[in-house]
């Protein structure tokens, strides 16, 4: 039997790189599809989360309360309440209150428990739907023992004044 010894290294040699060659075929077919997945123009962009009015009244407020309180910006309802009995109506009762949010909650710095919250009135707020929105959020903040101060937009604030305002900002 006559066996070339150099045809065999060469052919494992060879048919190792044509398996190379497939996989890194198919590894670059796989990423490109992934790539052109990954890529896809999604309907998102990054907006500014504050607005230019809510930013200068949010800069007025940190001195207001200086110390006394963390303020977090638009918090939703249902991040502070609860649904207290929820075999009744639970998810309507949620719903309600899933979508609406304040414009600042004060909390205790040491505990973040909520103090009270500010509500931002600029001229959205006397439209018909949004004032039948302000009872409902009003209501749900006095039912439940928290502060909801409005504060009327403007186009600038005094500290001291919005200190006035808010219950616990003059507390040491």
């Amino acid at each position: 039997m006559n066996v070339d010894l150099a045809s065999g290294p060469v052919a494992i040699v060879a048919m190792l790189l044509l398996a190379l060659m497939v996989v890194a075929a198919i590894g670059a077919k796989v990423k490109a599809s992934s790539t052109r997945a990954g890529t896809k123009a999604l309907p998102y962009r990054l907006r500014p989360f504050l607005s230019a009015a809510e930013l200068r009244f949010f800069q007025v407020l940190e001195l207001a309360v200086n110390d006394n309180a963390r303020i977090c910006p638009k918090v939703r309802l249902a991040d502070i309440f609860d649904v207290v009995r929820p075999t009744e109506g639970q998810v309507g009762h949620r719903n309600r209150i899933s979508q609406k949010h304040v414009d600042f909650l004060l909390c205790d710095p040491a505990t973040m428990v909520p103090m009270c919250a500010v509500e931002l009135d600029d001229s959205s707020h006397r439209r018909r739907k949004r004032r039948e929105r302000d009872h409902f959020v009003d209501e749900v903040f006095r039912q439940c023992g928290l502060r909801l101060v409005h504060i009327r937009a403007a186009a600038e604030y005094d500290a001291a004044k919005l200190r006035e305002q808010i219950p616990f900002a003059n507390d040491p």
